[in-house]
């Protein structure tokens, strides 16, 4: 398994105490840990969540001399895997050969039009900015330029133009 190759990596870096009747006490990067190893269980967690045993387990477990595989949850093991998979699916035959039943007719749900205008749902081109009220404005970025092709950039251009001689009342 990839994941506990990774935590018996990370196992190096934690130092045991053992307290006694599979109980140990484990420091590593600033923190401690309580690990019983009969319980299968660590105060971080993370092996009572996953079934995995973590770092602070695998560093326990060393100090045992129990291999980290052993105590891996059994729904991990391939015997679970065939027991919850091993049932065949059954193939369903044609729609035409189904059976005609007596009920009335399944019908799709009425469409209820919701109240108010749309929303709009295009996508803005990198040259249109937004400004802080939420308005829109179409704005000359120098960044953005560079990505345009020119007739991009002469429409953006015109445009910004033709916006700005409205503004000022003189088309």
């Amino acid at each position: 398994m990839k994941k506990l190759a990774k935590n018996t990596e990370l196992a190096n870096a934690c130092f045991v105490s053992p307290a006694g009747e599979g109980i140990f006490e484990v420091a590593g990067k600033g923190t401690q840990y309580i690990v019983d190893l009969k319980v299968k269980s660590c105060t971080c967690r993370r092996w009572d969540l996953s079934g995995i045993p973590y770092s602070h387990a695998i560093a326990c477990m060393r100090e045992d001399r129990i291999a980290p595989e052993d105590m891996v949850h059994s729904c991990y093991s391939i015997e679970s895997f065939y027991k919850d998979y091993g049932n065949i699916i059954v193939p369903c035959h044609d729609k035409k050969e189904w059976h005609k039943m007596n009920g009335r007719p399944i019908e799709p749900p009425l469409y209820v039009k919701k109240v108010g205008r749309p929303p709009k749902n295009r996508r803005k081109q990198p040259y249109e900015a937004e400004l802080k009220k939420g308005g829109k404005k179409m704005s000359f970025i120098v960044d953005t330029v560079e990505n345009l092709d020119t007739t991009k950039l002469v429409v953006v251009m015109l445009k910004q133009a033709y916006h700005q001689l409205r503004r000022l009342g003189k088309r």
